[in-house]
C-alpha cells in the first residue's frame, strides 16, 4: 500500500533476471532456487526445474549411419572412429574397434576343381565363365578354362585292349568275354559273340534266329517270348534303399563313397548322400541286349546349393569314355529321359521338374515306346529295338558327359518287367 496515493503497487521496483534453475519471489524481491533440493542427474540426462526431475536431454533421437553413433549428451550423430581407417578390398571396418576384419566371417567349402571363393561377395563362384567342348581324349582345366590332354602319355595297346583315358592306360576292352560257339566270333569291343558271316547283324530276340544268307532275324516256330509279369506282380530285380547301405556292398553291388542321413521323408527314414564324388555301381545289370520290358524307379532332390550348368546323372550304364544308353539325367528346370537302341538310335523325353523337392522318377521301355513318369505326369514317344550294350554296369550317381550327381535319393528300384502297363 502506498499511503500517500493510498493505492497498491508492487512490492519490487526492478524484478531481476534470474538463471534457468531460478524463480523471482516477487514478495522478497529475490531470485531463489526453483527446486527446494539439489537434484543429481545422468550424463544423458538434464533437470527439468518445473517438475524438479531427470528427463532425457534429446527430445528425438536420430537414426545414425553404420559407421556413426548417437550421442545423447550433444543430440547429434558422431563417427564412431575418430580416424579414416583404410581396407584391402577382401576386408571390412570394424566400427566398434575401429580395425579391418575380413569380410567373411565364414568361408564356404567350395568345390575345388571346378569352383573358387570370392573374399569379396563371399560365395562360391564357376572358375570359368563358360566351358569349352572338349574331345573325349581331353579334359576341360579350369584353371585356364581350356581343353587338355588328359593323359600326358598315349600307349598303343594290344588288339584284345583300348586305351582308357580315365586311367591313362591300356585295359582289357572285354572284362567278361562270353562264351562263344563254332561260327561265332568274340566282338572285343562291344563284348559279344557275333555271326562270323554276318559280324554287323543286330542282336536276335528271343523268339528269333539270325538268317546267316540275309543277315536278319527271322521268328522262330519252336521259340516264343518269355511272358513277363506286369502290375503288381512286376516285382523289382534290384531294391536299393539306404538304411542297410554297408550291408548293400557285393559282388554284384560296389558303393563308392555314399554316404546315409537319417530322414524322416524317406521311404526307409534314411536317404543315400551324393557329393558329386560318389556313385554306385550294379556290376551284374546294365540291361545291354536286353529283351523288353525294363523299368527303372526313383526318388530323388538336388542339393539347392550346387546346381551346375550340365544335367546331372541319376541313373546310367556308362561312365567309362562311352555314351550310355540308359539315361535318367536332372537338371534345376527339367528330366531326361533316354533310351539308345541299335536299330533306331536315340530317343529321350525332356520333362520339366525343378527337383528343389522331392521328385518321384519313372522310366519303362516296353519294346515299342519310352515312356517318363514325374509325380502324376506321363509322357510317351515311339521307339523299338534292342538297347545297345555297354561295357560299363548300371551306374547311380555318374555318367559319362554329364556331372556327377549332388543331392539326396531316396530309393532306386530296376525292374525287368512292366510294373505299369
Amino acid at each position: 500500500m502506498n499511503y500517500d496515493t493510498c493505492r497498491c503497487e508492487p512490492r519490487c521496483r526492478n524484478v531481476q533476471s534470474c538463471g534457468i534453475s531460478q524463480k523471482f519471489n516477487d514478495i522478497t524481491c529475490q531470485c531463489e532456487e526453483k527446486c527446494s533440493y539439489a537434484v543429481s542427474c545422468r550424463a544423458n540426462e538434464k533437470v527439468n526445474y518445473d517438475t524438479c526431475r531427470c528427463e532425457p536431454r534429446c527430445r528425438n533421437v536420430q537414426s545414425c549411419g553404420i559407421a556413426q553413433k548417437f550421442n545423447d549428451i550433444t543430440c547429434q550423430c558422431e563417427d564412431k572412429c575418430s580416424y579414416a581407417v583404410s581396407c584391402r578390398a577382401n576386408e571390412r571396418v570394424n566400427y566398434d574397434t575401429c580395425r579391418c576384419e575380413p569380410r567373411c566371417q565364414n568361408v564356404r567349402v567350395c568345390d575345388v576343381i571346378k569352383q573358387r571363393f570370392n573374399d569379396i561377395t563371399c560365395q562360391c563362384e564357376n572358375k570359368c565363365n563358360y566351358l569349352p567342348t572338349c574331345r573325349n581324349d581331353e579334359r576341360i582345366n579350369y584353371d585356364t578354362c581350356r581343353c587338355e590332354s588328359r593323359c600326358a602319355v598315349v600307349s598303343n595297346c594290344n588288339a584284345n585292349q583300348r586305351f582308357d583315358y580315365v586311367q591313362c592306360r591300356c585295359i582289357n576292352q572285354c572284362i567278361r568275354p562270353p562264351v562263344c560257339t563254332t561260327g561265332e566270333q568274340l566282338d572285343l569291343i562291344n563284348c559279344r559273340c557275333v555271326n562270323v558271316f554276318c559280324p554287323d547283324a543286330p542282336i536276335c530276340q528271343n523268339g528269333e534266329r539270325l538268317d546267316s544268307t540275309r543277315c536278319i532275324c527271322t521268328r522262330t516256330a519252336t521259340d516264343s517270348p518269355v511272358v513277363r509279369p506286369t502290375g503288381l506282380d512286376c516285382k523289382p530285380t534290384v531294391n536299393i534303399n539306404f538304411r542297410s547301405l554297408n550291408q548293400t556292398n557285393s559282388r554284384f553291388l560296389h558303393v563308392k563313397g555314399v554316404t546315409t542321413r537319417y530322414n524322416t521323408e524317406a521311404e526307409d527314414n534314411y536317404t543315400g548322400v551324393f557329393d558329386g564324388y560318389c556313385q554306385i555301381l550294379l556290376t551284374k545289370f546294365n540291361f545291354g541286349n536286353t529283351i523288353p520290358p525294363i523299368a527303372i524307379s526313383l526318388r530323388y532332390r538336388l542339393e539347392k546349393s550346387q546346381l551346375g550348368m550340365k544335367p546331372y546323372a541319376l541313373v546310367t550304364n556308362s561312365n567309362n569314355m562311352q555314351t550310355p544308353s540308359i539315361l535318367i539325367a536332372a537338371t534345376s528346370s527339367y528330366i531326361e529321359f533316354g533310351i539308345r537302341t541299335l536299330q533306331q538310335g536315340y530317343r529321350s523325353i525332356k520333362v520339366l521338374a525343378s527337383g528343389s523337392d522331392w521328385e518321384y522318377v519313372g522310366l519303362i521301355y516296353d519294346g515299342n515306346q519310352l515312356i517318363a513318369q514325374v509325380g502324376d505326369y506321363v509322357q510317351k514317344t515311339p521307339v523299338s529295338g534292342t538297347i545297345e550294350a555297354k561295357s560299363n554296369s548300371l551306374v547311380i550317381g555318374a555318367g559319362y558327359g554329364y556331372e556327377n550327381f549332388r543331392g539326396e535319393i531316396d530309393y532306386v528300384r530296376f525292374f525287368q518287367c512292366n510294373p505299369d502297363p
